[in-house]
């Protein structure tokens, strides 16, 4: 493998990290309905504001809108009524599914971004 396509996959696996983490941990922390949540969303809407290519490619795709907006919503619901404290673990592992499911379409928006960047 040439040294280019093993640094173009480098990339695009920490653009899908990147947009793993901003989608989901607000979710995963607000299954156990902890503090860090509140932080969490701070944090992915800071990136959000600052990262001007994933913010470019956020707006444009209905469909990361649409997850980040209900992920965002879902992490607040949960968080801010305790109501499914007891019920951590069954509730995690549906968020692991969930978060598996869109696998691969984080990996496509990844490489989108790295075609933006190299565009540019």
């Amino acid at each position: 493998m040439s040294k280019k396509k093993a640094e173009i996959k480098g990339q695009v696996m920490i653009y899908a990290i990147s947009i793993a983490l901003i989608l989901f941990l607000p979710l995963v922390a607000a299954t156990k309905a902890a503090v860090e949540t509140y932080l969490f969303l701070l944090a992915g809407v800071i990136a959000l504001i600052f990262w001007k290519s994933l913010r470019l490619l956020v707006l444009k795709n209905k469909l990361l809108k649409g997850v980040v907006l209900i992920n965002y919503f879902i992490s607040l619901i949960i968080c801010s009524f305790s109501f499914f404290y007891e019920y951590h673990i069954p509730m995690l592992m549906a968020v692991a599914v969930y978060m598996f499911s869109f696998k691969a379409k984080i990996i496509k928006y990844s490489e989108e971004m790295i075609h933006q960047k190299r565009s540019k």
